[in-house]
């Protein structure tokens, strides 16, 4: 029946992410250890053999950042006074490469390579002693060893590819010790760092490292305390770098994936989590738009950052009102556009919603028009195709809707942006509550219609923001070993006021809080339904 119907309509494709070149996986192999990284091999012009990791595979190793002014080289520790080391970048920016020729040379770290893989042969590093005092604990090693640290919550697991003497292991009963590897597990949040001469890792509870990191023109990567919370944000000169934003597309609007997975499928440079969304239908909830097109229609009078193609941003409490006149009848008011959002009335959804509306609710009644015209209708659970040259109404709890659109009326669908300015700023994410408003606090979670206990929560945070000389802020504000939930709203807004926002919108938070820099975790998070991505221009 439904292929009688549409037969003469072309219907909605799925939008499929942008294809891209299939590569071959890189691979790093560590005294038999393997891994997916990422590598580069070359020879300078003196014809000598150079070696350079991307940032998470030197990280990997343990070596540790620190500040940096020129985005040309990145100063790094590893057992080892700070040294510089030269930079170079992937394609677009994607990626950052730190050679490390020199540290693996005064480490006696030997490489090969073999089709895709990156084989690195090091002496056997052993662990030769454990101390531990009330405040640190520190590790003896006899060379240079690779360790990673994890951090979940309150528990701290530091990981050293070096095994430990006999001795140490009837000493130190609860650590794990294996053929390869030492595990250390710690209760509580800790920092840990290298010494030289002799090697040594240093653990004890102080505050991350202070960073602010030229990582590459244009874009600045920051961390530190800020009234008692970890912060990490990135800052980004919006006339070398444009924003969009993505999801994961496969299923149209449906669909949820990690923030590292949507960067690498838009090719970005960088990534923070977006709006707000509903975990069960993996649907947005919340303004969407890309080029003056909506995919997913602003709610509830929440906040939205819009921002044009120049990179001239601007954030409000916007509303979309669309009306519907049917044979130039008196004006309907649609309730969403493209929306995850349910609500009794009329809703609207076209091809940027993807292939086919699944009905969200029982009882719904679906209306399609094509070409401005009513061509059928139906009620039911099933998907529905949505026509290219139309879209779908969708009715609930509204009853028969068929005496009022009857087969071939005429229906015109006209929109009001408010404010009128956001028309002029074709890209826009919506999420809530504003925060700041030419350099004050305007939070009014009551106005964006968020439930009381919202304001007052505390839970880890991602805002955008823009500085008064038109910079782009991407913050995340996580927990500590004291505040484990992250800030409250008001604290947000104060720490945005800090990092230089004159104007900033709270987006998605709790587990979605993510920050992802050039294929680098800056902060994990779970799975989200959408983001920004930050490309070169």
């Amino acid at each position: 029946m439904l292929e009688q119907l549409y037969g003469a309509i072309q219907l909605a494709q799925t939008p499929l992410p942008t294809p891209q070149v299939a590569a071959l996986e890189q691979r790093l192999r560590f005294n038999g250890e393997t891994w997916v990284g990422a590598w580069r091999q070359w020879r300078d012009t003196q014809g000598r053999l150079r070696i350079a990791l991307s940032d998470p595979d030197a990280q990997r190793l343990g070596m540790g950042f620190r500040s940096s002014r020129r985005p040309q080289e990145q100063p790094l520790v590893w057992f080892s006074p700070v040294q510089n080391v030269p930079v170079s970048w992937q394609t677009q920016q994607t990626r950052r490469y730190l050679d490390v020729t020199e540290l693996f040379a005064a480490a006696g770290w030997q490489t090969q390579t073999q089709g895709n893989e990156l084989r690195i042969t090091a002496p056997v590093a052993r662990i030769q002693a454990i101390r531990q005092s009330s405040r640190r604990t520190v590790i003896d090693l006899d060379q240079p060893a690779p360790w990673t640290v994890q951090t979940t919550g309150k528990q701290t697991i530091l990981r050293v590819l070096a095994p430990g003497r006999a001795e140490l292991r009837q000493q130190f009963a609860n650590l794990n010790f294996s053929a390869q590897a030492v595990v250390l597990t710690f209760n509580q949040p800790l920092r840990v760092t290298t010494l030289p001469d002799p090697p040594r890792l240093v653990i004890e509870p102080r505050s991350p490292e202070k960073l602010s990191i030229e990582w590459a023109p244009g874009l600045r990567w920051r961390q530190e305390q800020r009234r008692g919370y970890g912060v990490t944000w990135l800052e980004i000169d919006p006339q070398k770098y444009t924003m969009r934003p993505v999801w994961e597309g496969s299923r149209g609007q449906t669909g949820l994936a990690v923030l590292s997975a949507l960067a690498q499928q838009a090719q970005g440079v960088a990534a923070i989590n977006g709006g707000f969304f509903n975990r069960n239908t993996q649907l947005p909830l919340g303004a969407i738009r890309v080029q003056g097109q909506w995919h997913s229609s602003p709610i509830l009078n929440r906040g939205m950052a819009g921002w044009n193609d120049q990179g001239q941003m601007v954030f409000a409490r916007a509303q979309l009102q669309e009306q519907l006149r049917l044979n130039q009848g008196a004006p309907v008011n649609l309730q969403a556009l493209n929306s995850g959002y349910v609500q009794k009335g009329l809703a609207r959804y076209t091809a940027n919603w993807g292939a086919t509306y699944t009905p969200l609710t029982q009882g719904e009644t679906v209306i399609t028009i094509a070409q401005n015209q009513v061509v059928g209708m139906v009620a039911t659970g099933n998907p529905v195709p949505i026509p290219l040259s139309g879209y779908l109404l969708v009715g609930r709890g509204l009853g028969s809707l068929g005496q009022q659109f009857p087969t071939g009326a005429t229906v015109q669908i006209s929109e009001q942006l408010t404010p009128r300015t956001m028309q002029n700023y074709p890209h826009g994410l919506g999420a809530g509550p504003l925060l700041l408003d030419n350099g004050r606090v305007v939070l009014a979670p009551e106005q964006e219609q968020f439930q009381p206990f919202f304001s007052q929560q505390k839970a880890p945070r991602s805002a955008l923001g823009v500085t008064r000389s038109g910079q782009w802020l991407w913050v995340t504000v996580g927990g500590n070993e004291q505040y484990q939930q992250g800030p409250t709203l008001m604290e947000l807004s104060r720490i945005m006021q800090e990092v230089g926002a004159v104007a900033a919108l709270n987006l998605d938070g709790g587990t979605s809080t993510s920050l992802v820099l050039g294929a680098q975790v800056l902060v994990a998070g779970g799975r989200v339904h959408n983001g920004l991505v930050l490309r070169r221009r």
